[in-house]
């Protein structure tokens, strides 16, 4: 009857009263553990537990001192490993499996490092990849993501030339020089980026000897359109001989460096009215510069007066802002001067933003009644799996971000797929030959499967930009890291459990053409609220998002006792 009541006030009481009682974890983790098989009871404080702990892990704990605190007096990893053997008991009812499963997966958030020390718990959450329903799935992805939110690398995307040029000289090993060469070696990266330079350096001499600023400005836009690689940053030399070394020398141009040249012939250009040129040269200076935020705002600007350069839409999608990034990305993969270079960084940012959009809706999403929120969730997760293929199949085997977009494409796939991945994951690693035969593409290296290509494309990126160093650990590749050791055993482990999880709460998937249809009305017309995600009242454990100006509509105006089945006065339309 106790256990009861806390499960009563937990729910009703909010967050203050949540908070309060997050302090006793420890008594009821001692309850559980004492009574692991009294299924009522274990039911009750696994509920409790989730409620008060869920609130107190969910938001930005760092901002604030009474979660940080709470946090601290509680041994997360004792509780956690309570919450796992009840979940091991025969004949647990489906709202404390479905209460334990959020809990489990929302501690990752901030207590990962007492997840990480329980094998147990990440073989549970990959196992949720497996669950029929995309809800749960998105739950678990979202835990396993978090758990190196903190101690994961970050990729900086900066490639070293002078490693560039070293790894071209020694020459690329058999295996890697083979799959360049079945792909067309005058279309790869490598290639384009060592004509682009040469192309570039014969420009500036030829602008030292002319001065022509505008001709130069036209020149380098082009080359901006070719390669993320086509600004060198060098300079003009001469020899002083009494001085025995080099010095820099503008050559008579108002610039000494050659990433300079940038703002000047951007000027010219403007001055003979190529804006669209001139905006191209500012922009990339700014990304030169490290300055993405600028270069968003420039091309946001450039937007208004030309939306068809694509250009201009790739530099919004590099911004961090992942609503705005999509919308600039699906739009530029629409524009009509989309070079392979371009077409290929935007299907790249589309895939990321969409992922992380569609992830963060399905797990947020626990009731039914948010059908929209639910569907664009969906939508968003088909659309990066969807730009995912489409550029595995069609990008160089040495671009830039191909292993980040191969992560997301073996995320995707698991997520999207569910149950239907073999617990040996086979699907990604036979022959993808019906999606060769589907494209009608030669390249051998797909037959191999995805992993095999992830392998041959982590091997490309060491050669060229970190002499054999390992890829960076990101968060994302440790996500496919955890699905890779733990998918087949989590499965045997937990599918049992995973499938009565399943038994109450599969969601309708719309079909592929209503999914495309709400993702093209949301890129038309966007309306995300941006918050902390707050726990309310339960729906078989997952969290309702409500506002506080909502919450009286649901209380009796005489008692404020909460009810959703309230009548409203048919005289004065507003006492309940």
């Amino acid at each position: 009857m106790a256990a009861q009541a806390l499960v009563n006030v937990t729910r009703h009481g909010g967050l203050e009263v949540r908070y309060d009682l997050a302090k006793v974890t420890p008594g009821l983790t001692r309850i559980l553990e004492t009574y692991p098989d009294d299924s009522v009871t274990s039911e009750h404080l696994i509920i409790t537990i989730e409620h008060c702990v869920g609130s107190v892990l969910t938001g930005n704990i760092g901002e604030d001192p009474i979660k940080t605190r709470i946090l601290a007096s509680i041994d997360m990893e004792r509780t956690l490993k309570a919450v796992l053997r009840v979940l091991r008991n025969p004949g647990i009812s489906f709202t404390l499996l479905a209460h334990a499963s959020e809990l489990l997966a929302h501690s990752t958030f901030k207590a990962a490092k007492e997840c990480l020390a329980i094998p147990a718990l990440i073989r549970f959450l990959v196992a949720g990849l497996r669950s029929m329903d995309w809800s749960h799935r998105c739950t678990a992805l979202t835990g396993i993501i978090y758990l190196h939110a903190r101690g994961s690398e970050v990729d900086s995307l900066i490639a070293d030339p002078n490693k560039f040029s070293q790894a071209i000289q020694s020459g690329l090993p058999p295996h890697l020089s083979d799959l360049m060469a079945k792909y067309g070696p005058q279309h790869t990266t490598a290639y384009i980026r060592l004509k682009v330079q040469k192309d570039f350096q014969d420009a500036m001499m030829k602008a030292r000897q002319d001065h022509d600023l505008f001709s130069l400005g036209v020149t380098l836009s082009q080359f901006i359109m070719l390669t993320d690689y086509s600004i060198i940053a060098g300079s003009f030399y001469f020899h002083e001989p009494d001085a025995g070394k080099w010095t820099a020398d503008s050559g008579g141009l108002p610039f000494v460096m050659w990433t300079e040249a940038l703002p000047y012939c951007a000027k010219a250009l403007r001055e003979k009215g190529e804006l669209d040129k001139a905006d191209i040269l500012e922009i990339k200076y700014s990304f030169t510069k490290q300055q993405p935020e600028r270069a968003g705002q420039l091309a946001k600007v450039a937007l208004k007066r030309n939306s068809s350069v694509s250009y201009f839409h790739y530099a919004v999608s590099m911004n961090v802002d992942e609503v705005e990034g999509l919308r600039a990305a699906k739009k530029g993969l629409r524009c009509n001067d989309l070079t392979p270079f371009i077409r290929h960084q935007l299907l790249w940012r589309a895939v990321e933003h969409a992922a992380w959009i569609g992830q963060k809706h399905l797990a947020d999403c626990g009731s039914e009644t948010e059908a929209r929120v639910w569907e664009e969730g969906i939508a968003f997760m088909l659309s990066a799996l969807d730009d995912a293929k489409e550029y595995v199949e069609t990008a160089p085997p040495d671009h830039t971000h191909r292993k980040d977009v191969l992560y997301w494409y073996i995320i995707l796939t698991i997520t999207v797929k569910g149950p239907e991945i073999s617990p040996d994951l086979k699907e990604l690693k036979v022959s993808l030959i019906d999606l060769i035969l589907s494209r009608r593409l030669t390249h051998s290296w797909l037959e191999q499967g995805i992993f095999h290509q992830l392998k041959l494309t982590e091997e490309m990126a060491r050669f060229f930009d970190s002499l054999n160093h390992p890829p960076p650990k990101t968060m994302i590749w440790h996500c496919v890291d955890n699905i890779r050791r733990f998918y087949s055993s989590g499965a045997a482990e937990w599918d049992s459990v995973i499938r009565l999880l399943d038994q109450q709460t599969t969601h309708p998937v719309p079909s592929k053409d209503k999914a495309a249809d709400d993702l093209a009305t949301w890129l038309e017309n966007v309306h995300i609220e941006h918050g902390e995600h707050k726990m309310g009242s339960c729906d078989h454990g997952k969290p309702v998002r409500l506002s506080m100006d909502n919450v009286a509509l649901y209380r009796c105006s005489w008692c404020s006792n909460p009810s959703a089945v309230l009548r409203k006065c048919s005289g004065c339309n507003s006492t309940r």
